[in-house]
């Protein structure tokens, strides 16, 4: 959603908001296991599974400057929540049957602020050159496996 602010037509200033998905957890990945024998009959499965986002609740302000039409500044900032699960076992096709080797459930334990800049600089109609800047955040987890073990986990964006 986004609005332009009537009172400062000279800057030409638009605010949006807006509610998008930065970190996309669903994935899910299955592996044939194989016996190290001449005819590699198959044995099992590993799989690993991952569902969930981290979603971005942000508001961003936009302006062209006067003396420069052509160029366009911005500025953005929001806030990051979300859950995830993270599940990886092995499925034995005989007796074993299946192993789970980890079952977790990942909660944001902040509230991370990501404010990020840009500015635009159109040459013509079809070519244009942009950048952007963006601070570096943390996120921090608090996982729960699923032995009720609780702990938490930093992830420093961008990854070191």
């Amino acid at each position: 959603m986004a609005t332009r602010l009537p009172l400062l037509k000279k800057f030409n200033i638009t605010v949006a908001a807006g509610i998008y998905g930065e970190i996309d957890y669903r994935y899910s990945y299955l592996e044939e296991v194989r016996q190290n024998v001449f005819g590699d009959p198959l044995i099992g499965y590993n799989r690993i599974n991952m569902d969930g986002m981290v979603q971005r609740y942000t508001i961003g302000l936009a302006m062209n400057i006067p003396s420069l039409p052509r160029l366009s500044l911005g500025v953005q900032a929001g806030i990051l929540s979300g859950t995830t699960s993270y599940q990886m076992e092995i499925n034995y096709l005989d007796a074993r049957g299946r192993v789970v080797l980890a079952d977790e459930s990942r909660e944001l334990s902040n509230t991370p602020l990501v404010v990020s800049a840009g500015t635009i600089y159109r040459f013509s109609e079809r070519i244009s050159l942009g950048g952007d800047v963006s601070l570096p955040y943390t996120i921090k987890y608090q996982i729960t496996d699923s032995r009720n073990g609780i702990f938490r986990k930093p992830l420093v964006i961008p990854l070191d």
